[in-house]
């Protein structure tokens, strides 16, 4: 048998096992809706965002305005909010919609949908990233490291899971994409072109693409500095980029508003005219550079350039949307600010979690590091030289971004898996002094290391998990059984208009029910998560009445654990106050939440 056989048969194994390993957790997330609305327990991911999401899908898909993103069933009673939530997303989720069974109510189609949706991610990142790593070192063992990497990645579990259809792992498959092109030893104008295309993908689906589009742009325009007046492709490359990424966005303005409103409509934490203009002040600025740059080898006139350069296209944008400096949060309400996004994880330094939380996120990229350290110096191709800085200067701008706020993490974790998996052979195959165990699967004894490690820190906090069960986390988990069990229809009808329950859950109350909620954990809802706040801690029985008066809230969904204050153990109720009886439960023991109806 050929090696090439050898080689392609290897890869099928590998790529049968991969299908194989994620079938599981997809089979298991079927057979948990099969019985639906019946549950054994509630639907994983405790995320508001990714119901948020279905419910605006199926709110589109049953007749919706297409250019509506509001949410009538929040805020009340004054009205819904609109999200910054953009379409690319929900075409993909609306696309497999249409494939599944078409004898199931939307609802259940949809969370179907949201089923697969996250496992044809996986595949798409995979692939991109074993080719990626490929680029560095094409090797047999390349693809088994990516997978296996991936797998003992938190970056998987955290963004891949059966049921997460949120907009970060197709983000961060658009990057691997990027990350393919940026491997390349070379990049003609088409790839920069696609690569801008990509990075103005990613800031139509989240305007957090910018940074995206500045690292990107970044370490092209460093290339570009570096490269002698005819090396007509790095020069070329940031123009290209630039190009791409602001006709990507420029395209998507017709797509989430109507064609007069483009003009006018503007928001800082969502698409709009107001970075199409940015884009296109910055490709404008890119190419003057880049000409300019062609003329001169002189680094020391490059930076002159550069700087006169940005600086006038930064005055262009100051001129233009002066808020635009001020970050996407530029219109939001500084509640956001001081109570919101603090208690946000994705939204914290990385560093403030504990350390067997943080530890497996920076296991990979650490490794990543030590390995880019010790393969440069002394002789080696330029050209894999080049690919290994530009990766490189890119998993410590990530890195900075990840200790900053933790959401950075599925960018991050990319790089650091492509340079584990392009390094890892090559080491292990220049290491043959210290050869403990046959070369060919020295890479695995590394990452079974970690992948030991990280499994001791899942089952840790499983552990800690379970111990919370007994308090408020096993509530608000009987909660959310209530509410994806329909139960709350069943119990109460037409009788309910207006609930009072916590912001967590207040994404599954929009798509599992039809009662209206004062807020969910969402930034452009800064009036209702302060009421929720103060309700949440009113000093006495009658406060909160007043403060439910306001809302003119008819029922409650309440955890007595998270307000001890007003609903004491064995104490009556209030007269006004009427209690719901029937809920079902899906654990025997632990506190239980209260249904109550407000009397007039």
């Amino acid at each position: 048998m050929t090696t090439a056989r050898v080689s392609r048969n290897w890869r099928r194994g590998i790529w049968a096992a991969f299908f194989f390993i994620i079938s599981i957790p997809l089979l298991l997330r079927l057979a948990d809706l099969s019985g639906w609305p019946d549950l054994a327990a509630p639907l994983h991911p405790y995320n508001p965002d990714v119901w948020l999401r279905l419910a605006l899908v199926r709110d589109w898909l049953s007749g919706a305005d297409f250019y509506d993103h509001a949410v009538p069933q929040t805020n009340a009673p004054s009205g819904g909010i609109t999200t910054h939530w953009t379409r690319p997303l929900d075409f993909l989720l609306a696309g497999l919609y249409s494939l599944m069974p078409s004898r199931d109510m939307p609802e259940l189609r949809l969370m179907l949908a949201a089923a697969w949706f996250p496992a044809l991610l996986s595949v798409a990142a995979a692939g991109l990233m074993a080719a990626a790593a490929r680029r560095i070192f094409n090797h047999n063992h390349v693809l088994a490291c990516v997978i296996v990497l991936f797998f003992c990645s938190p970056y998987f579990g955290d963004y891949f899971k059966p049921g997460d259809a949120d907009h970060h792992g197709l983000m961060s498959v658009l990057w691997c994409g990027i990350l393919v092109l940026l491997a390349r030893r070379s990049l003609p104008p088409r790839h920069a072109f696609l690569a801008g295309l990509l990075t103005g993908l990613i800031i139509w689906i989240s305007t957090e693409g910018l940074l995206i589009y500045c690292a990107t742009l970044g370490v092209m325009g460093v290339n570009a500095f570096l490269a002698a007046g005819d090396d007509k492709y790095r020069m070329q490359a940031p123009v290209y980029a630039a190009l791409g990424a602001a006709a990507a966005v420029t395209l998507g303005l017709p797509v989430e508003m109507p064609t007069p409103l483009i003009l006018t409509r503007v928001t800082y934490d969502s698409l709009s005219i107001v970075h199409a203009a940015v884009l296109w002040i910055a490709c404008a600025a890119i190419f003057a550079t880049m000409m300019l740059w062609r003329k001169t080898p002189h680094q020391k006139t490059r930076l002159g350039i550069a700087a006169i350069i940005g600086f006038l296209g930064s005055f262009c944008v100051y001129a233009l949307y002066p808020k635009f400096f001020l970050g996407p949060m530029a219109d939001a309400d500084p509640y956001i600010f001081t109570d919101f996004l603090p208690v946000v994880s994705e939204a914290r330094p990385l560093l403030a979690a504990s350390f067997k939380h943080y530890a497996p996120t920076l296991l990979q990229p650490l490794l990543a590091a030590l390995l880019l350290f010790s393969v440069f110096g002394g002789r080696r191709n330029a050209q894999r030289k080049a690919v290994l800085q530009t990766l490189g200067i890119l998993l410590g701008m990530m890195l900075l971004l990840t200790l900053v706020q933790t959401r950075w993490a599925y960018y991050m974790a990319p790089i650091a898996i492509i340079l584990c998996a392009g390094l890892l052979p090559t080491i292990s195959i220049a290491a043959r002094r210290f050869s403990f165990a046959p070369r060919r699967w020295q890479p695995y004894l590394v990452i079974t290391i970690m992948a030991a490690y990280i499994a001791g820190t899942a089952a840790a906090s499983v552990k800690m998990h379970q111990a919370g069960t007994a308090a408020g986390t096993g509530c608000m988990s009987e909660i959310r059984y209530v509410i994806q069990t329909q139960q709350l229809q069943k119990l109460l009808g037409e009788k309910s208009d207006i609930f009072y329950t916590y912001e967590d859950v207040g994404g599954e109350m929009i798509f599992f029910t039809p009662y209206r909620i004062i807020g969910s954990n969402y930034h452009r809802e800064a009036s209702g998560l302060r009421d929720l706040k103060e309700m949440r801690m009113a000093a006495d029985i009658d406060a909160f009445h007043k403060l439910l008066k306001k809302r003119n809230v008819d029922t409650l969904l309440v955890c007595p654990v998270y307000q001890p204050r007003l609903f004491k153990p064995d104490a009556e109720l209030p007269d006004w106050l009427l209690p719901v009886e029937g809920m079902r439960f899906y654990q025997q023991q632990g506190n239980k939440p209260l249904l109550l109806r407000v009397m007039p």
